[in-house]
């Protein structure tokens, strides 16, 4: 995005800011829980540019808990639909280069993802039943599938391998992260959806919202005991939202459909409902342990 002269986002926890720049935009709003992506588009609308400098190391802490990753994602997902609602008729109407206009409204509404991801998911059992009942159907199910397959097995590990190869080092190194973190990061990116379509959606709604932080230990901190000292920190989340049951009932709900899929030999649908249920799955038995 730097590198193409597209409007870019700042991360609040890696940056430095002209006071200026600042002033200039407006100053830091409190109306969205997303105050840096929202002061970054502002000021950039109005005419400030961002360096990115990737050679810059900024130590981080990623959450411990999968309540503290929830607490995170709540906060930037309520954030987005936020800056949504305040924005995206600014940004439609700015005098904005066509590609960095459209590259920022995509940018913006790739949230839309969450949604629609939810869509095929509770959708599919039902497509597969109607193509198992009507089998003049089932070449467009087969049409579907080999749409959807390059999707599924070439773009989602490219993506992965761009994000990865800066810790790699080396293309060994690389795929080994890789090999790492593809599990992991399918299951996390299906089992999150209802908690951040919720979230999202109460960020179009409005209205004013608490911005609770995500929790820091001070795990890689300097001092005796400090990794083992986190789990009785005062900040650590222990609250189990509605969501949480939300996400053991869906869990359960794609258990079923992966016995029916077994019951009828619907293979093709098997390998997708069995990561959501395990996704689900691990989202709620997660979010239950202290």
């Amino acid at each position: 995005r730097h590198r193409a002269g597209f409007i870019i986002r700042f991360n609040g926890s890696a940056g430095v800011w002209r006071a200026a720049a600042i002033a200039d935009a407006g100053g830091w709003h409190a109306d969205t829980l997303s105050e840096d992506y929202d002061l970054a588009l502002r000021a950039q609308l109005r005419g400030w540019r961002g360096d990115y400098a990737v050679d810059v190391v900024a130590p981080a802490e990623l959450p411990v808990t999968m309540l503290d990753y929830k607490v995170q994602q709540t906060r930037w997902a309520r954030g987005r639909g936020q800056v949504m609602r305040k924005l995206v008729s600014t940004l439609w109407h700015a005098d904005l280069p066509p590609m960095v206009k459209a590259h920022v409204l995509f940018d913006m509404f790739n949230i839309l993802t969450v949604p629609s991801l939810l869509l095929i998911a509770f959708s599919s059992p039902w497509v597969a039943l109607v193509l198992l009942a009507r089998p003049s159907a089932q070449p467009v199910g087969i049409a579907m599938a080999i749409v959807q397959l390059p999707l599924n097995i070439v773009l989602v590990p490219t993506f992965l391998w761009m994000s990865v190869r800066q810790y790699g080092r080396t293309v060994a190194g690389t795929a080994r992260e890789l090999a790492a973190a593809i599990l992991p990061f399918m299951l996390l990116i299906l089992g999150a959806n209802v908690m951040m379509l919720a979230a999202f959606r109460a960020g179009l709604a409005g209205g004013a919202a608490v911005f609770y932080r995500t929790s820091k230990y001070n795990l890689g901190g300097a001092g005796s005991g400090a990794s083992d000292s986190w789990r009785s920190s005062i900040y650590r989340p222990s609250e189990i939202s509605p969501v949480t049951w939300i996400e053991g009932v869906t869990a359960a709900l794609f258990v079923a459909v992966c016995a029916l899929d077994i019951s009828l030999g619907l293979v093709l649908w098997l390998p997708f409902h069995l990561f959501l249920s395990i996704g689900f799955g691990a989202m709620f038995g997660l979010s239950l342990v202290r």
